[in-house]
């Protein structure tokens, strides 16, 4: 039987194709759309990966974070609310943390220093004649919905872990789940350590911050240092 007829290419029941097969191999998806998408204005309909965004996104899998590297410019619908709402927190907390990121270079590359927290970037650029005060006050909430933010993901990740450790105890002995109870507890020792930590941070009473700001900000050793340096056996020079 012949594979080729006047019509083209033909199966061996005899039956015709509507159209010839390519000779080239498979595409890869992805690649072809980000192609496609190159230099475009794109809308892309069901942008959400249900159920596996944020995986996605940690492996720096998730198409719609691809094709907006892409594309002139992006737009993604979905009927996905959970997952929208996830997406919007992400890209805002994204482009919060390259905001404070480039405010401490401007610190570290203008006036040779750092900063170790976020909220403390503000006043910093506010002292250096960078930002307004006002600017600075914004500035300041938005470092605190970033904290905020990642506790909350943290206290997500410690529930979703507990619920599928107790499904599997249904159907397993416990001495096959201790590996996964130990975790689960470290989970929550760090969750309650970082809410800790976090509301000094906010109040202003972590001991030492206001000797590490005023080393940064005049470059001068605070007296309570020295003399803690000075009973260690250390010197400041």
């Amino acid at each position: 039987m012949r594979l080729v007829s006047e019509h083209g290419w033909e199966p061996l029941s005899g039956a015709r194709w509507r159209q010839r097969l390519p000779r080239r191999g498979p595409y890869d998806r992805e690649q072809m759309l980000l192609e496609f998408a190159r230099g475009k204005r794109v809308v892309h309909v069901g942008f959400v990966d249900e159920h596996r965004l944020e995986t996605k996104v940690g492996r720096g899998t998730w198409l719609h974070a691809r094709l907006a590297e892409s594309a002139s410019s992006l737009v993604g619908l979905d009927v996905e609310e959970e997952g929208v709402r996830w997406a919007v927190e992400h890209g805002l907390h994204i482009a919060a943390e390259a905001l404070f990121d480039a405010g401490n270079h401007i610190l570290s590359g203008e006036f040779q220093e750092t900063a170790d927290e976020y909220r403390e970037i503000p006043p910093r650029l506010v002292a250096r004649g960078v930002l307004s005060s006002a600017t600075a006050k914004r500035l300041e909430s938005l470092a605190g919905v970033i904290a905020d933010q990642a506790r909350r993901a943290l206290d997500e990740d410690i529930a979703a872990q507990g619920a599928m450790l107790e499904r599997a105890a249904k159907d397993v002995a416990r001495i096959f789940l201790i590996e996964g109870e130990y975790a689960l507890a470290m989970r929550r020792a760090e969750a309650e350590w970082v809410r800790g930590l976090l509301a000094e941070l906010v109040d202003g009473t972590l001991p030492g911050v206001a000797e590490w700001r005023h080393y940064h900000e005049t470059g001068g050793v605070p007296p309570q240092w020295t003399e803690m340096l000075a009973e260690g056996g250390l010197s400041t020079d």
